[in-house]
């Protein structure tokens, strides 16, 4: 996590490990969602 909240995530994603919603490969980092309380 980034110092102003922000979280990145990147790699294999075809069961949509990386967090962005999506089952798309992530070779390079993208901002992922977290949700409040986890």
């Amino acid at each position: 996590m980034r110092p102003d909240g922000a979280v990145w995530g990147w790699g294999r994603n075809n069961l949509g490990q990386v967090g962005d919603g999506t089952t798309a490969d992530r070779p390079m980092p993208v901002n992922v969602m977290v949700q409040e309380g986890t």
